[in-house]
């Protein structure tokens, strides 16, 4: 009987965190939409925002955006009460387009967007952020195109968390403009987990591009939250269902927009995510002019 009461009590324990670690990713994902001209939305990205120094940016894919008129960019405010709003002023970073890295950082600067986002939305640290590891669960969550319906007054949107893992080997097929220092890639399958924990076939991803793949951690530590177990690795870019798999950015072009407002910040990030003799040696080798902060 006890040995029974102890399986039940651990079955109840990680059905809890499952469902906390599943509203957690529902908060933290931003939806963004664009105004086209007949007053009808698209549903264009997935974003999440990402505080520094009490600065707030909405980290997503650079291609999100392109093309894009800023007065044009809504989000929902408050998902809850269907309250939703443009971004209202805000300014864009993204890498040369040389690079071709995948990432944009808006600075929202409009006081009613701030405010209706920090209050609606769980917000990522830097502290979250780190380089995958392989062999563990990894975590796409977005708004796919095909689960939002903008045919109403009322948008409606289903969101999806698809449980996967990094790809063993190449990628197959063809990849546009591959970047082995900066690619991350995937495993994606006809079926898999999705929100409810059991499997289900997993729908077109348009619509999700720009959202963070997450990697599960397993935290032992006295108090189990959501942001202790779960780190963002990647930023999703793009998928080729048919042959097997998705590719992200990894957060380290980041780390180059961050240094042109915040040295220490992003030296720490560089950090997190290279090692400290690796990362002195590219800040110094690929942003020089931005130095390192002083010790």
């Amino acid at each position: 009987m006890a040995v029974a009461a102890m399986e039940t009590d651990e079955r109840t324990r990680a059905l809890g965190e499952h469902l906390l670690l599943q509203t957690y990713l529902f908060e933290v994902l931003v939806p963004i939409f664009y105004e086209k001209p007949d007053g009808k939305f698209d549903a264009i990205g997935t974003g999440a925002l990402l505080e520094i120094a009490d600065r707030l940016f909405l980290v997503t894919a650079a291609h999100v955006l392109d093309g894009c008129e800023g007065e044009r960019l809504w989000s929902p405010w408050d998902r809850k009460a269907g309250t939703f709003g443009q971004w209202g002023t805000h300014s864009y970073l993204t890498p040369k387009n040389a690079d071709r890295l995948d990432v944009a950082m808006v600075e929202l600067e409009f006081p009613e967007t701030i405010t209706a986002f920090r209050k609606n939305y769980r917000l990522l640290n830097l502290a979250q952020i780190t380089a995958p590891t392989p062999g563990r669960t990894h975590i796409l969550a977005g708004y796919p195109e095909c689960m939002t319906d903008t045919s109403g007054q009322i948008i409606h949107q289903q969101p999806l968390a698809y449980h996967t893992e990094l790809l063993d080997g190449e990628p197959k097929g063809w990849v546009d403009y591959h970047n082995p220092a900066q690619d991350l890639f995937f495993r994606l399958e006809r079926q898999g987990e999705l929100f409810s924990g059991k499997p289900h076939d997993v729908p077109k991803l348009n619509g999700a591009s720009g959202c963070v793949i997450w990697e599960k951690s397993p935290y032992e530590g006295p108090l189990w939250t959501p942001q202790k177990e779960l780190k963002a690795v990647g930023i999703l870019r793009s998928t080729k269902r048919d042959d097997g798999w998705f590719r992200a950015t990894r957060w380290l072009p980041t780390v180059g927009l961050i240094l042109q407002f915040d040295r220490r910040a992003g030296a720490a990030l560089a950090v997190s995510l290279l090692g400290e003799a690796r990362a002195l040696e590219l800040i110094e080798e690929v942003w020089p002019e931005e130095g390192l902060p002083p010790s």
